[in-house]
């Protein structure tokens, strides 16, 4: 037996509403019951098997278990909430995790564990050949230390403002895609009528155009990329190693833009280089690594070991530095920043620090830095599910 949507186990029904249930039998004309919280609902799969009932006025609580039959097929989903539930949507800033809120939320969620708030992320997807009838693959998941660093930010934060007032249980359908125009959320028909995206429309309903499109993109930035590896003094000289002689390099303050400096029309590969001083009561546990956010991606090392790496510029750079790469005394960082198309920068008003046993060092201020390689911008990619119209992301 199917079910669609999200319709699993640790879903959050509506309150005081009429809730659907559907889903699909394995064969046609069978008799459906749905028992919940004592109560028995019946209904008779259609031919080919589908199925639809509907809920009246659910008093809000659970946790409870809904049993779906049909004929010898039997599916029980347990761990069911009744409450409130909100369809989460936007761009990004509703779309921002909460795990990329650390910097100063960290305490705000420190130790939480509030299982009547649950979050369920409609996967990513588009079709341009129409409305789908069902979702493909995603999960309820419950505002617990494992699982709260994905819910949705600012979602959480209201769930858990309201919940704390009201006491009822909420569900949250997170649905925002970061970047999306109001075109993306637009039925085709309603384009149609508005004008000037039937050419669009056109196009994108063509799958080849849509997979060459997409294989052009990937050899695109394969190429790019191989191009300035290839070019790049840096990754052939060793630029990222500790001992490397960076006296004579120039200098950059960090956090800065590339904007108005030399570097600001520079695509390509950019290295920095810092030396800090770091104290032997620094030496205990695992360090933290915070460099802001970068424009537009980063590889980063310490002491000439990579400890992590951006593709992108949008994520904040925090990078885990394993026990053992850090030494009392002098220590070397080195960031090689790549630009793709937009004017470099390590992005202003952002944690630089270096964090451990308790400590921290202020990373900011003067920075040794020398181009690594000077290419060609690289041309954006194409992002169906973000730019362009008519798109279904559930």
């Amino acid at each position: 037996m199917k079910l669609s949507g999200i319709y699993s186990d640790g879903m959050v029904l509506q309150r005081d509403a009429r809730v659907i249930l559907r889903g699909q039998c394995s064969s046609g004309g069978q008799k459906v019951q749905i028992g919940f919280r004592g109560m028995t609902t019946c209904t008779d799969a259609d031919p080919g098997g589908n199925w639809e009932v509907q809920l009246e006025e659910l008093a809000p609580g659970g946790p409870d278990e809904l049993v779906i039959t049909a004929g010898e097929e039997k599916r029980v989903l347990r761990d069911v909430l009744v409450g409130d539930v909100w369809v989460l949507a936007g761009q990004s800033n509703m779309e921002l995790p909460v795990r990329r809120t650390l910097d100063r939320l960290a305490e705000e969620i420190r130790g939480l564990d509030l299982p009547m708030i649950r979050q369920f992320a409609v996967p990513q997807s588009y079709d341009f050949h129409g409305p789908q009838e069902d979702l493909d693959g995603g999960a309820w998941v419950t505002a617990n230390p494992e699982g709260l660093l994905g819910f949705s930010a600012a979602g959480f934060f209201f769930a858990k403002e309201i919940y704390e007032r009201y006491g009822v249980p909420i569900g949250l359908i997170q649905t925002a895609v970061g970047g999306t125009p109001i075109e993306a959320w637009i039925s085709e028909p309603t384009l149609r009528k508005i004008g000037g995206y039937e050419a669009t429309l056109e196009q994108c309903k063509d799958d080849a155009y849509v997979r060459a499109t997409k294989q052009r993109d990937e050899d695109r930035n394969g190429q790019w990329y191989a191009k300035l590896n290839e070019a790049d003094a840096g990754l052939r000289e060793g630029w990222h190693l500790a001992d490397w002689d960076a006296t004579r390099w120039s200098e950059f303050e960090v956090p800065g833009s590339w904007a108005g400096s030399d570097l600001e029309s520079v695509r390509g590969a950019v290295w920095f280089r810092k030396e800090i001083d770091v104290p032997v009561a620094m030496m205990e546990g695992e360090a933290q690594l915070a460099l802001g956010t970068i424009v537009d991606a980063d590889d980063t090392y310490v002491n000439g070991v990579l400890v992590g790496n951006t593709g992108y510029m949008y994520p904040p750079r925090r990078y885990n530095v394993p026990q053992g790469v850090l030494k009392p005394g002098k220590n070397t960082l080195a960031v090689r920043v790549i630009t793709t198309h937009n004017t470099g920068s390590f992005v202003h008003d952002m944690p630089y620090k270096l964090k451990a046993g308790g400590q921290e060092l202020d990373l900011r201020g003067s920075w040794k830095y020398r181009v690594g390689a000077v290419t060609e911008a690289l041309e954006p990619q194409t992002f169906f599910h973000y730019m362009r119209p008519a798109i279904s992301t559930a």
